[in-house]
């Protein structure tokens, strides 16, 4: 199966663009020709971003991870991730628990000092810069779930319940072989949140608008717009994500 003309619809060619994917979703496909048919429709020109997260529920203060760009493999968030992860010709950024995969000749220059980031998604992330670039999140065959950019709403938004207290300090092992320490705080899994409770006022704004790929349902998001408005209603209502039994923890 061959995406590119359909990806092209979407109008991402010379994009900054984010891409979410539950592969079994999409159909037949290939997950490394899956990647490559993203590269071909983004173009070099744009910048194809492709999660590769590492975090876990046991990453904390006093058990801090170790991270290798070079052979550590995501974890629970599918198979595309994991085979982006190892293809040549890409950028993943230095990261203890969210780093992302860059394809695109401004891979190296957006994802470069992710390595400065204290949190998850603060203003170094590819998250926020994904917003600062009026880039696009495309979530195919998965839901808001899987929207880590409204985690970056979450922080910039300072809600009381999105990191675990204190820092730790993690060990990162860049492409050179270098072992770096990284300050970092942690993303705390123990509040339950509903992302999908925004999805119809997303629609309903404008923000998101509705597709297909294969036989995927895909969902395309203006980053800086879901942002500015998600952050507003996070600091008038700060549980707004939250489910009922999540709140005050």
């Amino acid at each position: 199966m061959n995406l590119v003309k359909e990806i092209q619809h979407l109008g991402v060619e010379g994009r900054v663009v984010l891409v979410h994917t539950g592969l079994r979703s999409v159909g037949d496909v290939d997950a490394k020709n899956y990647v490559n048919d993203w590269r071909d429709a983004v173009t070099d020109d744009g910048l194809l971003l492709i999660p590769t997260f590492t975090g876990k529920p046991t990453d904390l203060p006093e058990r801090p991870p170790t991270f290798d760009v070079s052979t550590s493999k995501p974890v629970n968030i599918g198979i595309v991730p994991v085979i982006a992860s190892q293809m040549e010709g890409g950028f993943r950024s230095v990261h203890a628990t969210h780093s992302v995969k860059g394809f695109g000749n401004s891979a190296a220059d957006f994802l470069n000092d992710h390595f400065d980031s204290y949190t998850p998604c603060d203003e170094h992330s590819p998250f926020r810069k994904l917003a600062e670039h009026e880039g696009l999140i495309a979530l195919v065959g998965c839901t808001h779930t899987s929207n880590t950019t409204i985690h970056a709403a979450e922080e910039q938004a300072n809600v009381p319940y999105h990191l675990i207290p204190g820092e730790g300090t993690s060990i990162v092992i860049d492409r050179e072989g270098n072992r770096l320490e990284q300050r970092t705080r942690f993303h705390s899994w123990a509040t339950e949140r509903d992302f999908m409770r925004i999805d119809k006022d997303l629609g309903a704004l404008g923000i998101q608008t509705y597709h297909s790929l294969g036989d995927a349902i895909v969902r395309l998001i203006d980053a800086k717009l879901m942002m500015d408005w998600l952050v507003q209603r996070l600091r008038a209502y700060p549980y707004l994500l939250c489910k009922p039994k999540g709140r005050g923890s």
